[in-house]
């Protein structure tokens, strides 16, 4: 197990290292709301590399207590909104 920091609005994930980044993404689009923070729409940026959904966290190399940046990709939904 890995203590890993993902700072949403200061809530902190803990994530186990074998844990995919697509389960990270799912379990904060089911803690924080699908319609607020779709997994679909989520970016994991860690150490300025965007991890892809079919890695896990210890492919990645992402250390113990460390942070992982959250962004969410803009939709045409988005877009629709804004106009």
């Amino acid at each position: 197990m890995i203590d890993v920091c993902i700072s949403l609005l200061w809530i902190a994930f803990l994530i186990i290292i074998f844990y995919e980044v697509a389960d990270v993404k799912k379990n904060i689009e089911t803690v924080q709301g699908a319609d607020v923070y779709p997994a679909a729409k989520l970016m994991l940026i860690y150490q300025g590399k965007v991890l892809k959904d079919e890695t896990t966290i210890e492919e990645n190399k992402v250390a113990e207590s460390s942070f992982i940046v959250i962004m969410m990709t803009k939709g045409r939904d988005w877009v629709k909104h804004v106009e």
